[in-house]
């Protein structure tokens, strides 16, 4: 093979090189673009769903008082007429 030859062949490798790098790089951008997109969906879903878990979250914590209340409710009444009792108790005996 004469050096003319070897040269042409290098060039040809040359530009297959250039080719296959610029694919590559094509490539590279495309997978970057769609993993930001991928990310910009991940984090909207992200912050849906703290949304939803911070709703779901009061609405236990409402749940919860609520049947603390109604379960404290007939303590707070038993104490109520207990009182009451005693300050009759004690007005019938100042009688």
């Amino acid at each position: 093979m004469s050096f003319l030859e070897s040269l042409g062949r290098a060039w040809d490798l040359v530009e297959e090189l250039q080719k296959t790098t610029l694919a590559g790089w094509v490539e590279h951008d495309e997978i970057r673009s769609a993993r930001a997109t991928e990310e910009a969906y991940l984090r909207e879903g992200h912050q849906q769903l703290e949304v939803l878990a911070g709703a779901a979250k009061a609405v236990y914590d409402y749940d919860v008082a609520e049947v603390e209340r109604e379960r404290t409710a007939p303590d707070m009444e038993r104490d109520e007429a207990v009182a009451t009792r005693e300050e009759a108790a004690k007005a019938l005996k100042e009688l």
